[in-house]
């Protein structure tokens, strides 16, 4: 979370819009990794530090049980990577709250829920939404998270790998290769 990148700080506010909202219910959003001065800064100051819990240091075994009770994952980013933790998410079922136009959408699919990372009342509302108002009609199922998930196991991937690799070594035989 201590990359611009990350967008935390209108996560923060995001946040800091649904506690608004719930009166009398309890929400806390699990960060794992550290706050910077800066985002505890900003914390404080939205009066949702309470509501925070930072974890610097989570084994594989804790991270699956994050992802298994959490009611939802969020990664509103300006822009990433190839998203490990997104897919990790819903292989294990539970609904992602992610940013429309980054390779992260891509990962999702149909089984994302998509927000624009810039608009800090719109990604208050999808997170409001998932955690109160969840339609199984209009969401994703468990059975599709993990679904779309599986499209990108690391199996797929050698298969596909080794598959490509057969092409090609035919293809050079077949031209009179080497």
């Amino acid at each position: 979370s201590d990359l611009p990148y990350k967008n935390f700080n209108r996560l923060l506010k995001a946040f800091a819009k649904v506690l608004a909202n719930i009166k009398g219910q309890r929400i806390t959003l699990v960060n794992v990794g550290r706050l910077n001065t800066a985002q505890k800064n900003l914390a404080r100051e939205l009066a949702v530090d309470e509501y925070i819990i930072e974890m610097a240091e989570v084994s594989d075994n804790l991270l699956t049980t994050l992802y298994n009770i959490a009611d939802v994952y969020l990664q509103p980013s300006l822009k990433e990577g190839f998203g490990f933790t997104v897919l990790e998410a819903m292989a294990c079922g539970t609904p992602v709250i992610v940013s429309r136009g980054t390779s992260l959408a891509e990962l999702s699919g149909k089984a994302g829920i998509y927000v624009d990372p810039l608009d800090v009342d719109g990604t208050a509302e999808k997170i409001f939404e998932v955690l109160f108002s969840y339609n199984s009609l209009l969401h994703p199922s468990p059975r599709e998270l993990r679904a779309q998930a599986e499209k990108f196991s690391w199996q797929k991937t050698a298969k596909t790998t080794v598959e490509a690799y057969k092409y090609l070594l035919n293809s050079k035989k077949n031209e009179g290769g080497q």
